[in-house]
């Protein structure tokens, strides 16, 4: 095969490996039964007619040669199609139907099926050809096993002369028990006149007990067909099988090397013409499964894009309503539950205001624990606000949702809300609580209040540290004495003399620099992080479901991978198309009709314009 054939079909090997590959062995075996036959048409390989009537013990033959239970013996009709057989690297088994169709069974199951006769006349009669392969490394030859010259149909003598074109030699199998018959005798003429080598095997010589009446077998054979008494193989496969006696041995090695010294290709030109031709017939297919993937893999890039836009519009509205309402939520119930104690607590101060005295009266007004818990409490609102504007967001793009979910529908993907759009919006409102705390807590825990007051205060802030803001994850009350500092500066310079400072001014100013310093500029920095994270964490979800059916998560990768081989794969072009339904194969003469692809004759690949 060539490299970009060979690259295409290893790749297409990779999405068997998936959880719930887009394409299966059902897809693939067309693609594998056609790289195994190759071999078919491999210029380096000679093909073998056999022919002869009936029950001439063919199948049995073609066993022994084989090595292997390959072909149905003993049954009725079992012949009226041309089987193929040649080396592979597995066993495998096509069925051609008359109509064009296919079908690929387990080879084993084939046999049993036809020797116990589970198939009816009709059935018989509307295969076409059965293709084999052989797993035997010393097989080094095809054989076309044609129809027996006793079946009931004229279009199985028919496909007999069409297999002629296709042979480099002919096996005439003539059983012993039945000599000198016309038809078989006026077919034989017919194929000499062909010009194709052919000699003679005589089988089931296990039913003649006299050496005389062999030697007059073959004396019949040389005389009435002029063939030469070295190309006749007296032989009983069945002895042979099932014996193994000393004498039948020598006399099937006396054919086997008859067949590795004599037997070569003799059309090669048509040969190599044809396995270009099949070549061409391979890239076709793994362009048609390559093409196949890609239309699904776009279609969901293009559900994928509609939804990030979508989501990004989700939260953008998210991220611009969040800030607002957090800043309300704080301004409204920072220290509210102790306002006026705290205010008459500063308004009770003696003598300079220093913020050492205000900070020792918010430390008198506030429960030890109250920062703590009002960081809790914004958490657990941020959160509760998340959701809602999410779902809302969600909720307000219903359509477009749908549009998307309809694009993956008509794919072979599924993602969550492909069944149920509720099920998509339960997941956007199930976020991840811990993960988002953690992330706060990271960024803007203990370290992060104390740099950002630190910021507000500059050198004046020197004295805090991480180390006296040990009390979890909330804003100590020892850090808001730093934004009370600020505050007191702040009255100095702007509100006149200390003693005129009001407590409820204070106050306000302290509130308003812990929503400047701290909510404004750390807390709403990770607020909209997460709400990426957020949106990220959904498309991720997505790709997630949709390239469990594919070989890695990268659908842009995939997509720009499968170009690239149909690229390669186009370069592929052996034949000009053709054009009309009915024309003569360039190859091998024969006259195709009807919307077949290729040449039944000789098996060349014939495109149609």
């Amino acid at each position: 095969m060539t490299d970009s054939i060979s690259k295409a079909y290893n790749y297409l090997q990779n999405f068997k490996v998936a959880e719930k590959p887009i394409i299966d062995d059902s897809d693939l075996m067309p693609l594998e039964s056609l790289i195994q036959e190759k071999n078919y048409y491999s210029p380096s390989i000679p093909r073998i007619l056999f022919v002869g009537e009936f029950k001439a013990g063919k199948s049995t033959l073609l066993n022994a040669l084989f090595g292997g239970d390959y072909a149905a013996t003993d049954v009725l009709e079992m012949t009226s199609w041309v089987a193929r057989y040649w080396p592979s690297d597995k066993k495998f088994c096509k069925i051609v139907f008359s109509n064009g169709s296919e079908e690929y069974v387990n080879p084993i199951e084939f046999k049993d099926k036809c020797q116990s006769r589970d198939y009816t006349v009709e059935e018989l009669q509307n295969i076409s050809r059965v293709d084999i392969g052989i797993n035997n490394p010393n097989i080094n030859y095809s054989v076309i096993d044609s129809p027996g010259f006793g079946s009931t149909t004229v279009e199985n003598e028919k496909r007999v002369i069409d297999a002629i074109s296709e042979a480099d030699f002919i096996f005439w199998v003539l059983s012993c028990e039945v000599i000198g018959g016309m038809r078989e005798a006026a077919i034989i003429n017919s194929i000499k006149e062909k010009e194709t080598p052919m000699i003679c095997i005589v089988t089931k010589c296990d039913l003649i007990d006299d050496e005389d009446e062999l030697q007059e077998v073959i004396e019949y054979v040389n005389e009435t067909y002029e063939i030469d008494r070295d190309s006749i193989f007296p032989l009983s496969a069945n002895n042979y099988i099932n014996d193994q006696n000393e004498y039948e041995t020598q006399r099937f090695k006396n054919l086997t090397q008859f067949i590795d010294r004599r037997i070569t290709v003799n059309k090669e030109d048509i040969r190599r013409k044809a396995q270009e031709s099949h070549l061409e017939r391979i890239a076709d297919h793994c362009r048609d499964l390559l093409e196949s993937i890609e239309t699904e893999v776009d279609k969901a890039i293009e559900a994928r894009e509609r939804y990030k836009s979508l989501l990004t519009t989700v939260r953008m509205t998210v991220a611009s309503k969040m800030e607002s309402d957090i800043v309300k939520y704080v301004s409204c119930n920072l220290f509210n539950p102790y306002r006026k104690s705290i205010i008459e607590k500063m308004d009770g101060i003696k003598g300079k205001l220093t913020s050492e005295k205000i900070n020792e009266a918010l430390e008198n007004a506030l429960p030890a624990d109250y920062m703590d818990e009002f960081w809790e409490n914004t958490l657990d609102y941020t959160l509760l606000r998340i959701k809602e504007l999410w779902s809302e967001g969600i909720e307000e793009n219903i359509e477009e949702i749908q549009k998307i979910n309809n694009i993956v529908l008509s794919t072979k993907f599924t993602v969550a809300f492909s069944d149920d759009i509720d099920q998509f919006k339960t997941t956007t409102n199930v976020l991840a609580d811990e993960a988002f705390r953690t992330s706060i807590t990271a960024s803007i825990g203990i370290a992060g209040v104390a740099t950002a007051y630190a910021a507000l205060l500059g050198p004046a802030a020197a004295t805090i540290t991480i180390g006296a803001a040990a009390s979890g994850i909330g804003i100590p009350i020892a850090l808001m004495g730093a934004g009370v500092s600020a505050a007191v500066y702040f009255v100095k310079s702007k509100g006149g003399a200390s003693n005129s400072a009001k407590g409820e001014k204070i106050l306000d100013i302290t509130i308003e620099q812990f929503i400047d310093g701290i909510i404004r500029t750390e807390f709403m920095t990770k607020v909209k992080e997460f709400n990426l994270q957020t949106e990220n964490n959904l498309i991720s979800n997505f790709e997630k479901q949709v390239c469990s059916r594919l070989p890695e998560s990268d659908l842009d990768k995939i997509s720009n991978e499968i170009k690239n081989l149909k690229s390669e794969l186009e370069n592929i072009h052996y034949l000009v198309p053709t054009n009309g339904i009915s024309q003569e194969c360039p190859f091998c003469g024969k006259k195709v009709t009807g919307n077949t692809p290729y040449c039944l004759s000789c098996g060349n690949y014939l495109k149609r314009a």
